[in-house]
């Protein structure tokens, strides 16, 4: 349910060798038995056996990869379908690979950026309200002072478990539509995440196109590795567009969903022929984009957190001394 820096890493190290070992001339079905049988994972060694079968009946890597169920995200199998299609599966793998390294990367800061926050609040959490410790040193109610402890936890773990669930991107497209406009309303978290929606879109596009995929279908593709549901539903809107005869181009600047800078590059790429160039441009802009704001958030966030901790904390201790010198003050 929880992607963490070391899952990141391994599908990392996964992409990176199978793009190594392609280059080196190995066979795609012998390449995925070799990392297979190297696998030291069985989230790993299942979803590549169950792959590995259907390449050895000479099926195509995307209908192996589809057999594999929920295994591997939409960006992943839509790039990797390109690259089988276009020749390039190794130079997609090397993508991926980066792509993976940079998350694995970027999870790891936040997570050492959260330990003494995280530390603090447990802590607090032990020791607020002091009254229940000092039950226990003096009258030893150690079930007084355990029982709604985890009671709390068990409720903050099951809230903290719902909203995990509930932000995978295999959940319910009102939700996701719901989360996304959430986020977007969020200062520097909704730039980031429309970053990082634009670049996986480019990313995907690119691929595709290159890939001879008809534009229409390399759009949805595209938008379907994005993660957003509102570039879903926009490039939805267009596609009627462009069987009504308008370009691409003018159909994505019609949905008002794109950026005007995405707009206009692509339109400029498509009028003289140089929509390669333009799309590997707009990816560097959105990924240098998404990698800067990812790195604010990861630095500002647990700082806001810290901040908001001692602000409770400070609630706490002055709550307790107020009650405490009150207590005293009505015995006089």
């Amino acid at each position: 349910m929880i992607v963490t820096p070391g899952q990141l890493d391994r599908f990392a190290e996964f992409y990176h060798q199978l793009a190594h070992m392609l280059q080196a001339g190995l066979p795609l079905p012998k390449a995925i038995k070799t990392l297979r049988d190297a696998a030291g994972s069985a989230s790993f060694r299942k979803p590549l056996t169950r792959a590995l079968y259907y390449l050895d009946q000479g099926e195509s890597l995307s209908t192996a990869l589809a057999a594999t169920g929920r295994w591997l995200p939409g960006f992943d199998s839509a790039l990797l379908a390109a690259g089988e299609q276009s020749g390039r599966i190794d130079e997609c793998c090397l993508i991926l690979s980066d792509y993976y390294r940079e998350r694995s990367q970027l999870a790891r800061e936040m997570l050492q950026d959260l330990g003494w926050p995280l530390l603090t609040l447990f802590v607090a959490f032990v020791v607020f309200p002091p009254g229940a410790l000092v039950r226990v040193v003096t009258e030893g109610d150690l079930r007084g002072f355990l029982l709604p402890k985890l009671t709390q936890l068990a409720v903050v773990a099951g809230v903290l478990l719902g909203l995990f669930y509930l932000g995978q991107g295999r959940r319910a497209e009102w939700w996701r539509s719901f989360l996304e406009l959430a986020f977007h309303r969020v200062p520097v978290v909704g730039k980031a995440r429309q970053a990082v929606a634009l670049s996986r879109t480019t990313l995907a596009l690119s691929a595709l196109l290159n890939a001879g995929v008809n534009v229409v279908a390399a759009w949805e593709l595209a938008t379907d590795a994005s993660g957003s549901p509102r570039l879903r539903r926009a490039i939805a809107r267009a596609r009627r567009d462009i069987e009504g005869g308008a370009t691409p181009g003018e159909a994505i600047a019609a949905t008002r969903a794109f950026p005007e800078t995405f707009v206009s590059m692509y339109c400029t790429g498509e009028v003289s022929g140089q929509l390669d160039q333009q799309l590997e441009y707009l990816l560097k802009t959105y990924r240098h984009q998404a990698h800067r704001l990812l790195k604010t958030l990861a630095m500002w966030l647990p700082r806001i957190i810290y901040l908001i901790i001692l602000v409770l904390l400070a609630f706490a201790i002055v709550n307790f001394w107020v009650g405490y010198y009150g207590n005293l003050l009505s015995n006089f």
